[in-house]
């Protein structure tokens, strides 16, 4: 899943939205391959936290743009200052408090630095013609070292194998080899709690889709298929087991209640794609896929994220 980039940008004219529209096409483009979100005018609290407050939740960057609205008042020496977009000063304040790592700022010429824009004033970007806010953002995405790959919330970290060990389960015991993944929290002010990992799909060597168990895994160094994931942290859960004895029979570490547990793969070399998903409270769905090359041979067969 691309990075996703929160558009804070006011939209109070038809010049005002093709430059929220320029900015989404850029970011979106095959080139950059970010995911972006124009934040549109709301009218009501509810409005504010089912769509604006869900999207800066779930999203990876932030950029505010302020136009100015009406003056407000004179400075010295004889230069007019004016207000900024209310709506996206709000949005600024609740941006705030979700604490992005990776922000823009950019101002037009002449605002007031009132409230929050006192204490992002050193880090924004100011503009007089509405032509130079596309170039300003370019210039920042590239200054900062901003990636689509980059993101606040669960991303897949290293896929380890484990010595052979004995394990058991309420379906038996055998001697195996475990492949586990690491999934990294990267938000900061948040815990996933009730995270949860299934195998979606596996396909064969022929493209074929294979019957599989679709129970949660079990979750490395503790009981139980349920993990919290604290801010900042990690933490791993079974990718796969190989059968010590028989290297190409592949079995999962799964809250099926089956007697005896039964292989999702068996006696069949040959590359398999398997897509997993994990899930956790309030925060996006991860998904990603493995290339298991089977070849019942251990120092040649191999799983890596695609």
């Amino acid at each position: 899943m691309p990075g996703k980039v929160f558009i804070s940008c006011g939209q109070n004219s038809s010049k005002e939205k093709k430059i929220a529209d320029s900015i989404k096409t850029w970011l979106e483009s095959p080139q950059n391959r970010y995911s972006a979100y124009v934040a549109i005018d709301v009218q009501n609290l509810f409005d504010i936290n089912d769509a604006i407050v869900k999207e800066l939740v779930l999203s990876d960057y932030y950029i505010f743009i302020d136009f100015r609205r009406e003056p407000i008042g004179w400075v010295w020496p004889f230069k007019r200052k004016y207000r900024g977009s209310l709506f996206t000063h709000q949005e600024l304040a609740l941006a705030y408090n979700l604490e992005f790592d990776h922000a823009i700022f950019i101002q037009e010429k002449g605002i007031a630095l009132e409230g929050f824009l006192k204490y992002i004033q050193s880090n924004s970007r100011v503009f007089k013609k509405h032509l130079e806010i596309l170039n300003l953002i370019q210039q920042e995405v590239e200054r900062k070292n901003w990636s689509p790959l980059y993101s606040r919330h669960l991303v897949v970290g290293d896929i380890v194998r484990k010595p052979p060990i004995r394990y058991g389960d309420h379906t038996g015991e055998r001697l195996v080899h475990i492949y586990e993944v690491i999934i990294k929290n990267k938000r900061k002010d948040k815990a996933a709690v009730n995270t949860l990992a299934i195998l979606k799909n596996i396909e064969g060597p022929n493209g074929s889709s294979i019957h599989l168990d679709t129970s949660y895994l079990k979750w490395a160094g503790q009981i139980g298929y349920s993990r919290t994931i604290f801010p900042s942290r990690d933490a791993s859960f079974c990718l796969l087991q190989l059968d010590y004895t028989n290297l190409l029979s592949v079995y999962l570490q799964s809250a099926a209640d089956m007697h005896p547990r039964l292989p999702v793969i068996t006696g069949h070399a040959g590359p398999y794609k398997l897509t997993y998903q994990v899930f956790a409270e309030n925060f996006p769905l991860l998904e990603f896929t493995v290339l298991l090359t089977l070849t019942g041979n251990l120092n040649t067969t191999s799983v890596v994220l695609l």
